[in-house]
């Protein structure tokens, strides 16, 4: 399970059926944990079950992983809600240098405005967004 202290920094947390299988989802948009954002700092994700994080800006600050902490594949969903926003940067993604999700993880990345991988940046998955940017070294494998 991620951020156990959800509840305490006034985030809603909750169980979503995803394919017949329970999801665990962190909804942290303002209108639930009145944040504006989402900024992860050099943060080590440990997951074992699917993920589905809500927020209305996400970004990760000096590197963040996101291994399985099972050794099990799960879906890691960072899902920022909306209408198309024509590569705004404020209803967007920004994941910093040094960012990797394990490659068991099907990582899904959605925005209407910008999603923005930075040197170092791996994944597995899929990226929907109004606009992709990414600078240095990118590997994406699947949809992305």
């Amino acid at each position: 399970m991620i951020m156990p202290g959800a509840a305490a920094l006034g985030v809603k947390r909750e169980r979503r059926r995803r394919h017949h299988r329970l999801a665990d989802c962190l909804d942290a948009r303002r209108v639930t944990s009145n944040c504006a954002s989402v900024a992860l700092q050099q943060v080590t994700l440990r997951v074992s079950a699917d993920v589905v994080i809500y927020a209305d800006q996400f970004s990760s600050v000096n590197g963040l992983t996101v291994l399985t902490a099972d050794g099990a594949p799960h879906s890691v969903q960072l899902l920022v809600p909306g209408e198309h926003s024509a590569c705004s940067s404020s209803t967007g993604i920004n994941l910093s240098a040094h960012t990797t999700f394990d490659p068991l993880l099907d990582v899904r990345l959605s925005a209407p405005g910008t999603v923005t991988t930075q040197d170092a940046t791996t994944l597995t998955g899929s990226v929907n967004a109004g606009c992709i940017s990414s600078s240095g070294k990118v590997t994406a494998s699947g949809d992305a």
